[in-house]
């Protein structure tokens, strides 16, 4: 006799299988993911619509298909300066995708255990990011490696003097969002793993590989984001050990010409930590912030954006206009280096004011949320981690932008969507 499929958890099977394979081979993992939420909406659709965060998602995208009407009119016979109004059309599909993964994979992230076996996939699949990106840069591999027709590409490319390990990422900046978004999840497995002592040390060896990496990628957001989540999962506490540590290394440094052995200590952490990155925080200077180049770019990115507020300059039009109305000599601006400031110039700053305001919002609910029950150590800490690692990727969407990487926008919105399940 044949026994009836549950769609319901055939579904949530393939979601998973897409997790794994999300990070080393993106377009099966999206296809699969795509599979899987579309099985879902079909399921529970009427659940979804009732939601009023499904609402507020399907308000943001109203806004930006209103921007895109309104600036298909207003650029008619315009001089666009090479720009075709065809590219905003084509940016729709970085946000409207994801808000209906957003909606249809909640069915996937309902429970505690849902959300510890999505990590434990998503976590697993990035094994081959660790063995890509050490390879490339201990062992010289270079790619890029090409499978099934084109379909997959590990890039692999030759680390130049200034940048870090990037494995089979296109980016070493968008290997360090993956990399310190997967950081949470492990650092959990250390915790949840308390009973099988094979499982914590093997807990404990990813986890300091994949700091190792992490900091292997010279991303100063990836190490920041790291740093920010431990008093998230840890406790507060753990900032007096972190800012202790940082205070006996600026005191080592400092003093080094006094103390016994400070410069054999310096000396060998400068032989294991990237000179590259140690230059990073070199050009760092507290005291001349506001001529910092990233923050010059945001205030006239957004005296770009105020020539058209309400609609937008339209998706992929900012570094054409940047370059006209600044000329820059030294350097080629893509983007705004921060998500929702491209947003705002993509469709306009109500439709990024809504996104934040809708961000912020899922970001503390789920905080209070989980703090309002500890009842259960192991949910406590699967969504403290969760929480974590979702705040690691909008903290590094402010200063950088990585995504406009498919594996980073879709596992954004997977957390945001978890988020949702977490707010009682």
């Amino acid at each position: 006799m044949i026994k009836k499929i549950d769609l319901n958890k055939s579904s949530e099977n393939i979601f998973l299988l897409g997790t794994f394979l999300l990070a080393s081979t993106m377009s099966v993992g999206i296809f699969l993911i795509s599979i899987a939420s579309i099985i879902s909406f079909t399921l529970n659709k009427k659940e979804f619509y009732s939601d009023k965060w499904t609402k507020v998602s399907i308000l943001i995208g109203f806004l930006m298909i209103c921007a895109c009407i309104f600036q298909t009119i207003d650029y008619r016979a315009k001089d666009l300066f090479d720009w075709k109004i065809s590219y905003t059309w084509i940016g729709l599909l970085n946000w409207l995708p994801l808000f209906f993964l957003f909606i249809s994979s909640q069915n996937f992230l309902k429970t505690t255990s849902q959300r510890l076996r999505v990590s434990i996939f998503l976590f697993s699949g990035t094994i081959p990011v660790f063995i890509t990106g050490l390879g490339q840069y201990y062992l010289g591999w270079q790619g890029p490696f090409s499978f099934l027709n084109g379909l997959i590409i590990w890039y692999l490319k030759e680390i130049e003097p200034h940048l870090g390990l990037s494995g089979l990422f296109s980016n070493q900046n968008y290997t360090g969002t993956w990399l310190s978004s997967m950081w949470p999840f492990c650092l959990s497995f250390v915790f949840l793993n308390n009973k099988s002592k094979f499982k914590r040390i093997l807990s404990i060896i990813f986890l300091i590989i994949t700091t190792w990496t992490i900091v292997l990628t010279t991303s100063r957001n990836a190490l920041l984001g790291v740093l920010i989540s431990v008093p998230l999962i840890i406790g507060l506490k753990s900032l007096f050990v972190i800012l202790s540590i940082i205070i006996l290394l600026l005191i080592i440094f400092i003093f080094r010409s006094y103390l016994p052995f400070a410069t054999e200590l310096l000396e060998f952490l400068s032989s294991i930590i990237p000179s590259q990155f140690l230059n990073k925080f070199n050009k760092v200077s507290l005291t001349k912030i506001l001529e910092f180049r990233r923050i010059n770019l945001w205030k006239e990115s957004i005296e770009i954006i105020s020539r058209r507020p309400i609609f937008g300059i339209g998706a992929a039009f900012f570094p054409i206009l940047y370059e006209i109305y600044y000329e820059p000599s030294n350097f080629i601006e893509q983007h705004t280096h921060n998500l929702f400031i491209d947003l705002a110039a993509s469709y306009g700053f109500l439709t990024s004011f809504i996104t934040i305001i809708f961000i912020t919002t899922l970001i503390f609910l789920a905080w209070k949320s989980i703090q309002a029950d500890r009842s259960d150590n192991k949910q406590f800490i699967i969504n403290k981690c969760w929480l974590a690692s979702t705040i690691i990727i909008v903290f590094s969407q402010i200063n950088d932008i990585t995504y406009y990487d498919g594996r980073i926008s879709i596992i954004f919105w997977i957390l945001l969507s978890g988020l949702r399940n977490i707010i009682v």
